[in-house]
């Protein structure tokens, strides 16, 4: 590894060949050389019809990427599916430190918080913005109506495509028409804090390290030994709405337990390792943003808290939890940790126990309590068939024309349930350079 960084390199800034604003963008490498895999992005961020709106404080300007792809002229090597879900998803995974000093400067999240107590508290009844907290550290990142001054990031794209991740270096003499294309998001919820404004995305700048050194460039090209790595790939299916529950005021029912069984038939034929679930909602009233005094919440980029949530995985016929595992937001949240490492959570963000609005909670939630309630799972097994079991319980709306009970409709929805799967996957280099993309 040494031998890349003291053989020479440049650093080149490559321009989009396609670039269309909130739709599509696509850069070209250059053939015959080699890159090392830390390709980032420069320049991503949108303007807006209005100044000063927030971005997602959850994804920042990763919500912006719907999902993006690497190829090779059209043969496809590592893609993400709903990348602004997954991006939110490894942003909220990150160590509290890095997002406050790293990565909510770079990208413009607002994930990085700190306690702060309350000397009011202590001698006598605090005002409504005197109580303990959690609150979120750092300027919010904003958007302004012109290019020069709205704000703009850095993006690493290993943290999107595992290909790059896993590589050491990546020879253009084996991947000879080397694209990155990038599909832009439409639903600004995913990467601002309202949606009550259009916006416009920039034209972004791909930037990488290329060896110039011709004699390891040679040697490294001749000896490119392909790769084996853990491909992110997507399967979605939908929960109904729950309907019939109309509350003890009319003498219905205040609660129904709803059950469905599901076959994801995204992941036959592949050995998976991790998985990950994310509840999308559907219902823009309960996700939008509100106005333009907000501050910067998670919108539709997080996975929402259910009621009495109830998850069982069975793959190949053999359940992959205890039967009644998993019930409680607490146990949820340490399988998340068992599986995907440490989350940098807060109080609440995974659990209907607390009402956005309430002065009590608005001090420790800035708009995440009950936004990111993700469930992971192992798998670590050929799928020949996977099934999802799913379980929760809807409340009754006694009044939807009230605000704290409207948000009920939270868990009453009908929901996306996203999934993303770690697929075992591999590049076979042939003796005459060519080379087979691989499920393993």
């Amino acid at each position: 590894m040494c031998a890349f960084y003291t053989s020479g390199l440049k650093t080149v800034l490559i321009d989009p060949i396609f670039d269309r604003t909130n739709f599509r963008s696509e850069f070209r490498l250059h053939p015959d050389t080699v890159y090392l895999p830390q390709f980032r992005l420069l320049n991503v961020g949108v303007t807006t019809s209005v100044a000063d709106k927030e971005y997602n404080s959850l994804t920042g300007t990763y919500g912006l990427i719907r999902s993006i792809e690497l190829l090779d002229g059209n043969q496809l090597i590592d893609k993400v599916e709903q990348s602004a879900l997954w991006a939110g998803f490894k942003n909220y995974k990150k160590d509290n430190n890095y997002s406050m000093s790293m990565n909510s400067p770079l990208s413009g999240n607002n994930m990085g918080s700190v306690y702060v107590g309350s000397a009011a508290l202590d001698s006598g009844t605090p005002a409504d913005n005197e109580y303990p907290k959690i609150t979120v550290v750092g300027k919010v990142a904003r958007t302004k109506i012109e290019a020069n001054t709205t704000f703009k990031s850095w993006l690493a794209v290993s943290e999107l495509l595992e290909f790059l991740n896993a590589s050491q270096y990546v020879p253009t003499n084996v991947y000879k028409n080397l694209r990155l294309v990038i599909n832009w998001e439409t639903d600004n919820t995913k990467y601002l804090a309202v949606n009550n404004v259009t916006s416009q995305t920039l034209p972004p700048i791909l930037v990488v390290d290329e060896v110039v050194n011709t004699e390891v460039m040679s040697s490294m090209m001749k000896s490119y030994p392909g790769l084996n790595w853990t491909a992110i790939e997507t399967d979605s299916v939908v929960v109904p709405a729950i309907t019939g529950i109309t509350g003890a005021t009319v003498g219905g029912p205040t609660t129904k337990t709803q059950s469905q069984n599901f076959t994801l038939n995204g992941f036959d034929n592949k050995t998976v390792g991790r998985m990950l679930l994310v509840n999308t909602p559907t219902s823009p009233a309960t996700y939008a943003g509100e106005g333009a005094t907000d501050m910067a919440k998670i919108g539709r980029a997080g996975s929402f808290s259910q009621n009495a949530q109830k998850v069982q995985v069975v793959v190949n016929g053999s359940n992959k939890l205890p039967r009644n595992g998993n019930t409680r937001p607490n146990s949820r949240l340490a399988l998340l940790n068992d599986t995907w490492g440490r989350c940098n959570t807060i109080p609440c963000a995974n659990d209907i126990g607390m009402v956005d609005g309430e002065k009590h909670v608005e001090n420790f939630s800035f708009g995440r309590s009950s936004s990111l309630d993700y469930f992971g799972i192992d798998i670590r097994e050929k799928v020949g068939e996977l099934q999802l079991q799913y379980e929760r319980t809807g409340i009754a709306e006694s009044d939807a024309s009230t605000d704290a009970e409207n948000r009920l409709a939270k868990y009453n929805q009908q929901l996306t349930i996203n999934v993303f799967g770690e697929v075992a996957k591999s590049v076979v280099v042939n003796s005459d350079m060519s080379y087979n993309v691989e499920y393993m």
